[in-house]
């Protein structure tokens, strides 16, 4: 397995590895800060990250919820903005959230024959938390795995024939950072990236053997939604473990941004 370091030599001049033979990145402040300068170039991610990037013109996210016909559907970060903003506007920025959210991830609510996803998913969502302040307070409780009524398993419960922990996970990362929660340190992203190759910084980082990891770490191996929400719990616990290992001088964020980046 080869990493960021087989890629680019202009690159390798700017970061440091924990691993030259792999080429693994190290986790420090300075190549957090290199790799958050890449994603800022990334003009995708410059948008969808920009609270005052709102939708085309004519876009409804209640109309093209399946199709935005070549429209923009506004950014993750407008949405949450605008639900904080305007309380009264809670169920259509909800909906917007979802939207932009699975297109930017391409986390196929909308995948099954039928093509509800993301309304079927808005649809739980405004069932247990009918407004902004429910869907904060949702976010605030500590997540375990064993908790069926926590929100990112209520997200992640199968709906239309398939579980959606990906999406849920981003979900709530996403909104718990918008609204700048102080928990928002207990949400990583789910990442297929990330999941292959995190048994790698645990080997590094941890000292701990790495064979079968990566299969106890990929949801796609295990059936229920409990067995996934394990997974996932196991997910957080390990990035957990290696973000206090090298002092919380990063986040789960940029540790996302950090492993994505150097094997995408």
């Amino acid at each position: 397995m080869k990493g960021i370091n087989s890629k680019s030599e202009y690159i390798n001049e700017f970061i440091t590895f924990k691993d030259e033979e792999t080429g693994i990145p190290d986790l420090t402040e300075k190549n957090a800060r290199f790799f958050e300068a890449i994603v800022r170039l990334d003009s995708n991610y410059r948008r969808d990250f920009d609270p005052n990037q709102g939708p085309s013109e004519g876009y409804d996210p209640e109309v093209d919820y399946r199709d935005a016909k070549g429209k923009y559907c506004g950014s993750i970060a407008y949405w949450f903005r605008k639900m904080e903003e305007n309380p009264d506007s809670y169920d259509r920025c909800l909906l917007g959230a979802i939207i932009s959210i699975d297109s930017f991830n391409s986390t196929h609510l909308s995948a099954s024959a039928k093509g509800e996803g993301r309304v079927e998913m808005w649809k739980r969502i405004l069932e247990h938390y009918q407004n902004v302040e429910a869907l904060k307070n949702a976010l605030k409780e500590e997540f375990n795995s064993n908790k069926e009524d926590h929100i990112l398993y209520r997200i992640a419960d199968e709906l239309e024939g398939r579980c959606n922990v990906s999406f849920a996970s981003k979900f709530c990362s996403y909104a718990s950072n918008c609204f700048d929660l102080k928990e928002k340190s207990q949400y990583s992203k789910y990442d297929k990236v990330v999941a292959e190759n995190l048994p790698e910084f645990i080997s590094l980082f941890l000292g701990e053997e790495k064979r079968g990891l990566k299969t106890r770490l990929n949801i796609n191996n295990f059936k229920t939604i409990k067995e996934k929400m394990k997974v996932y719990q196991d997910y957080l616990e390990y990035i957990g473990k290696i973000l206090d290992k090298v002092g919380n001088v990063i986040d789960r964020e940029q540790f996302d941004h950090i492993v994505w980046y150097a094997f995408k």
